[in-house]
């Protein structure tokens, strides 16, 4: 019987050989490694199948190199806490360079009573589908909150009642409360009443339509400032494709929509100006053809609209003379970077009259100050030429008309100095200009006594405002010495506002007049002295 019983026993403890088509269904193994968790010292057959490498490499190799890279950080942080914790349980996926990357549940428990010392002791398994499943949601869950948050973008989450399910920081920042504070409330517990309404009206048009909404709103801040903002809202949909939230999405976009007003303005007060300017305004590009142009411009070009202007160029108005020479105009000023200013051009329009513009053109340069076309500005000054040109004909009229007088006219400033004068005078005083003449006195011409004479004439004449008419002068020619009987008429010179300026004074020779005066009255005392010889002959005559 002590045999029988020991039969028993020692077939109760022999070692149990596992079937094969058993080992296939677990999906677990022992193992025994070093304290410090990074290299296996034995483990059981199984962890081939758990592992994929036979049990050999297992054992030649670091168990880190085993690991996922991103898990090798996290599980040497758990391994330097196994002494304090006696055990731990954790997971990690292994390194598989092709295909999805299989998770690997482990349990380690510190042996500090063996006899060769402490060793680590663990149990690994392969990680159900459904953990594998839970493990990857909260991995792209942890991915999909470190993409939102890194977003320059306010990000919120609603359900279908309003309430909000999540707030990134910016958008927690932007509305100055921690998400705690925001998770649970609706824009009426966060905005004024009238931004909540609106928003909430947006959120229904989303979860009734199902599709995107987008749109530039107000929106207030934690400091009570109304701001704007782009805004893109969505749908948000469960496993079975149903609605359950809406995810919104905005920006900041106050400075920009500040940069537009002013653009806007800007184009305003150019169209403003462009509509109603009198000067002829026009930009061009490199090729010399009209990009814009003013209204006054297109109408003096014949045309009713001054987009029809565009793509043209002067060739298409002017003649071929005139479009050539601003042709040339244009390229030199995009060649050069110089400006014409103030040019005068004469403008040829066919089956018209002829006009002249005062012309200022300039280099229209980009945002880089790259030369890309010319713009410029033209003033019509048909009127002044013409007034010019008028003034100029009477100016030679007059001149003509002065230089043949025998009359001496001449024009003095308020200092008695020569401005100019007429031939006949130069010829009197020898000068072969008016340039000689200008600018000198009477002193430099007369001798002191008479030009003193003038001098005080002239003196009277610019005090009073009166002229002084049929003075006779005296005036001594300076080559041949002879005295000369001039009728002078003084007459005050004035400026537009009336002030005196000088004084005009007509010179007219009357020497041999007052000779023949003189010798009618030589005659005339001749014949007075003879009458009187003959009366006292008679006289003597009647006594005897």
């Amino acid at each position: 019987m002590a045999d029988s019983e020991q039969k028993h026993d020692s077939s109760e403890h022999a070692p149990f050989d596992v079937p094969e088509v058993v080992r296939e269904l677990i999906s677990e193994c022992t193992w025994v490694a070093t304290p410090d968790g990074t290299r296996f010292q034995a483990l059981d057959p199984n962890a081939a199948r758990v592992f994929g490498q036979p049990v050999s490499n297992l054992l030649s190799v670091e168990r880190r190199s085993m690991m996922h890279p991103d898990d090798h950080d996290r599980l040497v942080e758990l391994w330097e806490t196994l002494p304090q914790a006696g055990r731990i349980d954790y997971d990690y996926r292994l390194a598989e360079p092709h295909g999805p990357a299989t998770r690997i549940q482990e349990t380690a428990v510190l042996d500090q009573q063996h006899p060769d010392g402490p060793r680590v002791c663990g149990v690994s398994r392969i990680a159900p589908p459904l953990r594998q499943i839970e493990s990857a949601w909260q991995a792209a869950s942890k991915l999909h909150a470190s993409l939102i948050e890194s977003l320059p973008l306010c990000v919120l989450r609603k359900d279908l009642r309003g309430r909000f399910q999540f707030a990134n920081a910016l958008a927690c920042e932007e509305m100055g409360i921690s998400a705690a504070e925001v998770i649970g409330k609706t824009d009426f517990d966060l905005f004024p009443a009238d931004l909540a309404k609106k928003y909430m009206s947006a959120d229904q048009q989303v979860t009734e339509s199902g599709g995107l909404y987008h749109n530039v709103e107000r929106h207030q801040d934690a400091d009570g400032q109304v701001k704007h903002v782009e805004v893109w809202k969505a749908p948000i949909y469960d496993g079975e494709g149903m609605i359950i939230g809406i995810q919104v999405m905005f920006w900041d976009i106050t400075d920009q929509k500040h940069a537009e007003h002013q653009i806007e303005f800007e184009k305003f007060l150019l169209s403003t100006l462009l509509e109603t300017v009198p000067d002829y305004v026009y930009f061009k590009d490199a090729e010399s053809r009209f990009i814009r142009l003013s209204r006054s411009c297109a109408d003096q070009l014949g045309l009713a609209d001054p987009r029809d202007a565009v793509g043209k160029s002067d060739a298409d108005f002017f003649t071929r003379e005139r479009a050539k020479e601003t042709l040339a105009d244009e390229r030199h000023i995009m060649e050069t970077g110089e400006t014409i200013l103030a040019k005068i051009e004469h403008e040829c329009y066919p089956n018209r009259g002829d006009t002249w513009c005062s012309t200022t053109k300039l280099p229209l340069q980009d945002q880089h100050g790259n030369i890309v076309g010319t713009f410029g500005i033209s003033r019509d000054v048909s009127q002044q030429i013409r007034a010019e040109q008028e003034l100029a004909r009477e100016r030679d009229l007059l001149k003509t008309i002065i230089d043949n007088v025998p009359d001496l006219i001449y024009v003095k400033d308020r200092h008695g100095r020569f401005v100019t004068a007429n031939a006949a005078l130069l010829q009197l005083l020898g000068l072969k200009s008016t340039k000689d003449l200008q600018g000198k006195t009477d002193y430099d011409f007369s001798p002191p006594e008479l030009a003193c004479n003038y001098v005080a004439d002239d003196q009277i004449v610019m005090r009073t405002g009166e002229p002084l008419v049929d003075r006779e002068e005296s005036h001594d020619t300076p080559d041949e010495g002879i005295s000369i009987c001039l009728l002078t008429t003084k007459v005050p010179l004035r400026n537009n506002q009336g002030d005196v300026i000088g004084v005009v004074g007509i010179g007219h020779d009357i020497t041999e007049r007052k000779k023949a005066e003189t010798q009618i009255l030589d005659a005339k005392e001749i014949a007075d002295k003879a009458n009187q010889a003959k009366s006292d002959f008679l006289a003597n005559m009647s006594h005897e």
